[in-house]
């Protein structure tokens, strides 16, 4: 694909055609992880699952000195019974 570099206020922006976005499995309002590399920009999706955080990489930033307790939240209710 063969596009422009424009000017999006006081940035500049970068227009992508559907087939690019659904091949490389980011849709619109997805966060993008962006880097350069000797010269390359590469774009490519954040570690998400349809839409969702990946509680993999969530459970990563949990700082290793986090001491968990149980929470007592009440007699079950509904369907949780």
């Amino acid at each position: 694909m063969v596009t422009k570099i424009k000017k999006w206020g006081n940035s500049q922006g970068i227009r992508l055609n559907k087939s690019i976005l659904v091949e490389s499995g980011i849709s619109i309002d997805d966060d993008i992880d962006i880097a350069v590399s000797n010269g390359v920009i590469k774009i490519k999706p954040l570690n998400r699952i349809r839409g969702k955080y990946n509680i993999n990489e969530l459970v990563k930033r949990i700082p290793k000195k986090t001491k968990f307790n149980e929470v007592d939240w009440g007699e079950s209710q509904g369907n949780e019974i």
